[in-house]
């Protein structure tokens, strides 16, 4: 009888074990394929000319203009998307094009999903120029819509808007950003 006992309890800690490999492989995949669809297919409005906000004379360069425009474009892409199982993901995607300050801040201040905004999918950004004083500074108000799922799975659409700041030091770069603009 104890015999029978010791083979049924191995055979069920192989079972456990084999089902937490087997769900922990599925779960990573997954984990990517939820990044890619936070942020594929993202129809925008980035390639569009923009209306002209001549504030300095850099704002009359087209290539200064088309910069810091997509480098707004970039950031939001990736940061208006939230993936609950992992919400700081889009750090590494953001390094490259916010300065050290900002980055920093964002790296210091984790987010959390919320029961109400659980998971956000980027479905389009729209941008637009915004008047501003400083030269060599670039302000764009990027409206993201998003599907959003609370902790139930239910979705709705819901559409927020960034002011997104973006300076020049020895090259563009992402300097801040406000929520509900």
């Amino acid at each position: 009888m104890n015999k029978k006992l010791i083979a049924a309890f191995i055979v069920g800690i192989g079972l456990v074990i084999f089902t937490v490999i087997y769900t922990a492989g599925g779960k990573s995949e997954n984990a990517s394929n939820d990044n890619k669809e936070n942020i594929a297919d993202i129809k925008t409005n980035v390639n569009e000319e923009s209306p002209e906000v001549v504030d300095h004379e850099e704002d009359k360069d087209p290539e200064v203009v088309k910069e810091t425009k997509e480098l707004a474009h970039e950031f939001i892409k990736h940061y208006a998307a939230l993936n609950p199982k992992e919400p700081m993901e889009y750090l590494p995607h953001v390094k490259e094009i916010t300065d050290a300050d900002l980055y920093t801040k964002l790296s210091n201040s984790p987010r959390r999903p919320t029961a109400a905004s659980h998971k956000r999918i980027v479905k389009e950004l729209e941008i637009y120029p915004v008047d501003d004083n400083l030269p060599e500074r670039k302000k764009w108000n990027v409206i993201a819509i998003m599907d959003v799922y609370n902790s139930e799975g239910e979705k709705r659409t819901e559409e927020d808007s960034y002011l997104v700041s973006v300076a020049k030091d020895d090259e563009w770069k992402v300097t801040g950003f406000k929520v509900g603009y």
